[in-house]
C-alpha cells in the first residue's frame, strides 16, 4: 500500500458518503399526485432538508427505478415533495418503497424554473410565459413601434377604440404614442387620412384610446396606426425641411432657400480674409485664438479705465480670447487656474507691486503694458534690459518678425498723452521708461527677459517663460499701424509658447539636476571672510548656490583636493545654509592632511537640502592656501 494513501475499501466508503446525503424505505402512502413520498424516520431532522438533491426510488430495480428533483421537506411529518410525479403517472408512491437520496442533481431546479418561465410555443396569449407575450406582440402588429388597428367604436372627437388593442396596461400608449390615421374607410381619401396627433391617453381594459382631435371625426372602419415618439418625429423632420419650392413658410428651404447653395454661402473661400461673415473669413479671429485664455490685471475692476483698461480688454476679446479681468489683490488665487499669459494693464502702479509678487513665478508669459510695475521688484526689467540697450532690435525665437527695441518708427504717431512708453535713458546697468512727447513720439519699446534668465531681482529668478514690457498704454489712441503691431505681437507671443517644442516647463517639486558638475579652484585662500555668504569673498568660496525666488535645492556631491596649506598647517571648511530665511553656519571642520575630502568626510552628509548652500574655506596662516574640486547640485520649484 502506498504511503499516504486509504484503502481501497475506505475510499470507496468516503466516495459512498460523499453521494449518499440519505437511503430509507417509505412508512406511508405519499401523494395521490404521485409526486411525494413519507419517511416517519426523516420527521425532525430539520426544516428544508435536502432541497434540490435528488431522490432516487426502488434503487437497483431496473424495471422500478426513477429519479425526481426534490423541491421541499416538511420536517413535522417526513413528507418529501418532488418535482414530477413517480413515472410521471398520479398515483401515491406507496409504503415499503426503498429510496436513495443523491446530494448532486442532473437538471438543476433553477434550469427547470427558467424553463417554465419562457414556457412553449403552444402557451396561450395572455399567459406570464415569455412566449405567450412575444405571441401577443407579433399577432397585434408590432414589436413596440408600430401598432395596427382599425376602429370598431367611434365616442367622439377625442376618443376610438379598437377591440384589438387591449391588455397593454393603462396609459401604455400615453404620450409615448401618436395616432396616425393611414387609411379612410370609405376609401376617398378624406380627412383625417394622412393626418397625426398625440396619444394622450389609454384605457387597456377596453382599449380606448384619448387624443388631440384631426380636422375631421374618425369613423369606424378607419385604418390607424399607432406610431412611437421616436419614430414620429422624423415624420417631424421632414416637414420642417420642407421641399424644394420653399413654399412652407416654416421650413429649412424656406429660411435658407437651397441649402447646398447657403452653406457654400457661409463657407465662402480662400480670398474671403477680409469679410468677416464667411467661415474663411473668421479664420484667423477665431480658428488662431481657439481655447487662448487671459488673465487681465486691472488697477480697479470696479473703476475701469476706458482708455487703459475697457479698451485693452475689448482689443483682447476682439481677437477671440476669452479674457478673466481681476484686481492685483485677486491674482494669487486666480494664479491656481491656467492662463495662456497673465497681461498688466497700465492702470497699475506702484502701490500694486507687493499683490503682483506672485507674477515672477507664473508659469506663463507675462506682457506688462505699465512702465511702473515693469522697472519695479516684480519684474526688474529696468536693470536687465541694459543688456540690449545698445542694440535696436531684438528678435525673438524661430520668429520672422523682429521686435523693436527703442526703435523709431516714422508712421507712428502719438496722438494723445500716455498713449507711448519709451526707452528715456539706457546706462550700463539701466534703463528708464518715459512717455512720449504727443504728437510728436514715434518710438515704440519693446523690452523682453528671455525664459532661463535671471532677473537680477533679491532674491534673483529665472522665469520658465519669457517677460515683456510693452509701451503701449492707452488703447484708445493708438492708431491702425500701432494696432497691427499688437496683432501680430500678442499671436506670436502666445501662439508660440502653445506650440513651440523649445519652450521647457519645469514641474513643481521634482528636481532638475544641474549638469555639467560645478568646477571650481582656489589659489589665494587667505584667514578671514570680510563678508558671510552670499557676499562671501570669491577667494574663499568653493559652493555658492544662491537663494531664487520660489526655489529650493540639494548639494548632491562635493569633491575638494587639498593641495597646498601655503605657510600654515591646516584649513577650515564651513557649511552655511538658510534657516528661517537668514544665511547660517551650520558646520566647521579642520583638516589638516592633504589630498582629497569630499561631502561625507567634511561635514558627515550625504547630501545637503536647502533654499540656499554655501561652502567657505580660509587657512591658519598666510594667503596662499590652495584647493581644487568640483560639486553637483539640483533645484526644484516650490
Amino acid at each position: 500500500m502506498t504511503y499516504g494513501k486509504r484503502p481501497p475499501l475506505d475510499e470507496a466508503k468516503a466516495l459512498f458518503e460523499s453521494q449518499v446525503s440519505r437511503e430509507g424505505i417509505t412508512t406511508g402512502a405519499g401523494a395521490g399526485t404521485g409526486d411525494s413520498i413519507i419517511d416517519a424516520g426523516l420527521i425532525g431532522i430539520g426544516t428544508n432538508s435536502f432541497k434540490s438533491m435528488l431522490m432516487v426510488v426502488y434503487p437497483g430495480d431496473f424495471n422500478n427505478v426513477d429519479s425526481m428533483d426534490i423541491t421541499a421537506f416538511n420536517n413535522a411529518t417526513g413528507e418529501i415533495t418532488l418535482a414530477k410525479a413517480y413515472k410521471e403517472v398520479a398515483a401515491a408512491i406507496p409504503a415499503g418503497v426503498p429510496y436513495k437520496i443523491v446530494t448532486f442533481r442532473f437538471v438543476p431546479a433553477e434550469v427547470a424554473a427558467i424553463s417554465a418561465l419562457i414556457g412553449t410555443t403552444t402557451d396561450a396569449i395572455g399567459t406570464t410565459t415569455l412566449f405567450a407575450w412575444l405571441l401577443k406582440l407579433f399577432e397585434q402588429g408590432g414589436q413596440g413601434l408600430v401598432y395596427f388597428g382599425e376602429v370598431t367604436t367611434y365616442t367622439n372627437v377625442n376618443n376610438f377604440r379598437v377591440s384589438g388593442l387591449t391588455g397593454f396596461g393603462d396609459d401604455y400608449f400615453a404620450n409615448n404614442y401618436r395616432v396616425y390615421v393611414v387609411w379612410d374607410d370609405a376609401g376617398a381619401g378624406a380627412a383625417p387620412q394622412g393626418e397625426m396627433q398625440p396619444c394622450t391617453d389609454y384605457d387597456s381594459t377596453d382599449g380606448i384610446f384619448t387624443h388631440t382631435a384631426f380636422t375631421a371625426p374618425l369613423e369606424v372602419g378607419d385604418k390607424v396606426l399607432l406610431i412611437h415618439e421616436r419614430l414620429a418625429e422624423i415624420v417631424d423632420l421632414l416637414a420642417d425641411i420642407g421641399d424644394a419650392s420653399a413654399s412652407t413658410l416654416g421650413s429649412i428651404y424656406a429660411i435658407l432657400g437651397d441649402p447646398a447653395t447657403a452653406i457654400s454661402t457661409l463657407i465662402g473661400t480662400a480670398t474671403d480674409a477680409g469679410d468677416l461673415d464667411t467661415l474663411f473669413g473668421r479664420h484667423k479671429k477665431v480658428v488662431e485664438a481657439v481655447h487662448v485664455h487671459v488673465l487681465l490685471v486691472v488697477g480697479d475692476t470696479a473703476a475701469m479705465d476706458a482708455d487703459l483698461d475697457t479698451a485693452l480688454q475689448d482689443f483682447l476679446e476682439g481677437k477671440g480670447y476669452d479674457v478673466v479681468v481681476a484686481d492685483p489683490t485677486d491674482v494669487a488665487g486666480n494664479l491656481e487656474l491656467h492662463f495662456d499669459a497673465v497681461i498688466v494693464s497700465a492702470s497699475c502702479d506702484a502701490a500694486d507691486v507687493g499683490n503682483l509678487a506672485n507674477l515672477k513665478t507664473v508659469l506663463c508669459p507675462v506682457i506688462c503694458h505699465s512702465a511702473l510695475i515693469a522697472v519695479s521688484a516684480v519684474f526688474n526689467l529696468g536693470g536687465t534690459a541694459h543688456t540690449h540697450a545698445a542694440q535696436t532690435q531684438i528678435e525673438i525665437r524661430d520668429n520672422t518678425v523682429q521686435w523693436f527695441l527703442e526703435q523709431a518708427l516714422a508712421d507712428l504717431t502719438v496722438t494723445a498723452s500716455a498713449t507711448i512708453y519709451a526707452m528715456n535713458t539706457k546706462t550700463a546697468n539701466a534703463v528708464t521708461l518715459a512717455e512720449e512727447a504727443t504728437g510728436t513720439g514715434n518710438h515704440l519699446t519693446i523690452v523682453m527677459l528671455q525664459q532661463g534668465q535671471d532677473d537680477g531681482g533679491t532674491p534673483a529668478y529665472a522665469p520658465d517663460f519669457d517677460r515683456y514690457f510693452l509701451g503701449v498704454a492707452n488703447f484708445t489712441e493708438i492708431n491702425a499701424a500701432f494696432t497691427a503691431i499688437l496683432e501680430e505681437f500678442y499671436d506670436h507671443i502666445i501662439h508660440e509658447v502653445r506650440y513651440s517644442s523649445e519652450v521647457v516647463v519645469t514641474p513643481k517639486r521634482v528636481y532638475q539636476e544641474d549638469i555639467p558638475d560645478t568646477d571650481f579652484s582656489l589659489a589665494a585662500i587667505d584667514t578671514v571672510l570680510t563678508s558671510d555668504p552670499p557676499a562671501a569673498d570669491a577667494e574663499n568660496s568653493i559652493v555658492d548656490i544662491d537663494q531664487k525666488q520660489n526655489k529650493s535645492f540639494v548639494l548632491r556631491s562635493l569633491w575638494v583636493n587639498i593641495t597646498n596649506w601655503g605657510t600654515g598647517a591646516q584649513m577650515t571648511f564651513e557649511l552655511w545654509v538658510l534657516i528661517n530665511g537668514a544665511v547660517t553656519s551650520v558646520d566647521s571642520v579642520v583638516v589638516n592632511v592633504l589630498g582629497i575630502q569630499n561631502l561625507m568626510d567634511l561635514f558627515g552628509l550625504p547630501e545637503v537640502h536647502a533654499d540656499g548652500i554655501w561652502v567657505t574655506v580660509i587657512v591658519d596662516v598666510g594667503n596662499t592656501g590652495a584647493c581644487s574640486g568640483t560639486f553637483r547640485y539640483a533645484e526644484a520649484k516650490k
